[in-house]
């Protein structure tokens, strides 16, 4: 009789399901207007084996109110690397209207804008500083700029010898 007692229970748990599943939020609204941007920045890392970070490959979403996925929207992006302060700019980047038309890729949460930021395209990496910041402005083709900055991204030399301590 024992064996029936768990049985019963599993075979009652097997047998639930849950009704639809994950809603779908349906296509973008028409005019949607991004109100915010979240940037998803790792810290650089030295592609070139010169011992210095150059290059990261960062995520931004736009979002909109009253809408629960990321939205796209015809606009151009700047980066901006400056110092952990914010008073000074180490390097930028800009991308066209275009150039983040082509960037939008389809990912988990819904579309983001994929870039690549390399400091060798600015002038070299070997940077003094360990650390910097991010800013991020999204100028949309209609409308206010939006604008992020990201948690301090390691740049500079990518191994500290042990006799530097």
């Amino acid at each position: 009789m024992r064996p029936l007692f768990f049985i019963v229970p599993l075979a009652a748990v097997a047998g639930c399901v849950t009704e639809g599943g994950p809603r779908d939020p349906g296509p973008q609204p028409r005019g949607a207007t991004p109100q915010s941007l979240s940037l998803i920045a790792p810290n650089f890392v030295d592609t070139d084996e010169n011992q210095y970070r150059d290059s990261t490959s960062l995520v931004v979403y736009l979002f909109a109110g009253g809408y629960a996925v990321p939205v796209t929207a015809e606009g151009s992006f700047e980066f901006r690397l400056m110092d952990r302060k914010g008073k000074s700019a180490i390097a930028s980047w800009e991308f066209s209207a275009a150039e983040a038309a082509g960037a939008v890729r389809r990912l988990g949460p819904g579309p983001g804008y994929v870039f690549t930021l390399n400091l060798q395209d600015k002038g070299g990496d070997k940077l003094e500083m360990r650390d910097a910041k991010l800013v991020c402005t999204f100028r949309p083709t209609t409308g206010d700029a939006l604008r992020t900055e990201s948690s301090p991204l390691l740049v500079g030399m990518s191994h500290v010898d042990a006799g530097s301590r």
